[in-house]
């Protein structure tokens, strides 16, 4: 900070306000409640508002006024201060809170358009502003985090289906090198996948997925426009129809194989 403070995060997701190597004041909400929900992974500074901005992992972007923090003068015995926010940002995905790990701004544009990534391979588009009429955040890309575990070829057409560490699954178009779609089983991984010929569908768009816990789903993608118009397709996160099949074994599938592909 400009008086040489600094500031961290905690694991149980407070602000703490450093000053000469010793913590001088822990910042909590109303009521002692945690800044965060999780950890705090970036902080940002405007000068001219005096505003810091946390950035969570429990999805919430969050900004404060510093000048009541540093003109704070808690008794030696209770270094809390108790402060709510100003204004917080939510970035979710349906229910589930994105665990956001870092945001950088956008260069040269006006409008407060911000971009994050996500623990789990997502990147967002965000609006960062105190404003009324705040723009919803908007998952534009995601892709697999760590190394791919299973893979198979379409029967129709040049796409290919990969299944990263955590399970998750996405189909790519082999000539544009674009991701055209983005599934994730839960509550349990996918380890295995095949993508049935259209010997046993027609369209082409069935799949059989091996799960973690030793369940196998059909898994039916709504490809059909993507197959036949994949520029004017929309690219969808999650567009696929589940149905439990078969549970032969209760620990994870490792292999299948399918006689007519």
């Amino acid at each position: 900070m400009p008086d040489e403070k600094v500031l961290s995060g905690c694991e149980w997701g407070n602000i703490l306000v450093w000053d000469d190597g010793m913590i001088k004041i822990e910042v909590s909400r109303k009521n002692r409640r945690p800044c965060h929900a999780d950890q705090i992974v970036q902080f940002l500074y405007d000068p001219q508002t005096l505003q810091i901005t946390t950035v969570g992992a429990d999805g919430f972007i969050r900004m404060w006024n510093y000048q009541t923090i540093d003109l704070a003068n808690p008794p030696e015995d209770e270094k809390f201060v108790e402060l709510e926010p100003i204004f917080e940002i939510e970035v979710k995905e349906m229910i589930f809170g994105a665990q956001l790990m870092h945001i950088v701004e956008s260069p040269g544009t006006e409008d407060c358009t911000w971009f994050g990534q996500d623990k789990w391979g997502g990147f967002w588009k965000l609006h960062v502003e105190v404003t009324t009429n705040l723009r919803p955040a908007e998952k534009i890309y995601v892709t697999h985090t760590g190394p791919i575990v299973d893979m198979a070829p379409s029967p129709r057409g040049l796409y290919l289906v990969t299944v990263g560490r955590y399970g998750r699954l996405a189909v790519w178009s082999v000539l544009d090198k674009k991701l055209v779609l983005f599934h994730d089983a839960k509550p349990f991984r996918i380890t295995r996948i095949l993508w049935l010929s259209t010997e046993a569908l027609k369209s082409g768009c069935a799949m059989v997925a091996g799960l973690a816990n030793g369940l196998i789903k059909l898994l039916i993608i709504r490809l059909k426009e993507k197959l036949s118009d994949p520029e004017g397709a929309k690219m969808k996160f999650d567009e696929t129809n589940e149905a439990n099949w078969l549970h032969p074994i209760q620990v994870p599938i490792s292999a299948m194989s399918s006689r007519n592909g």
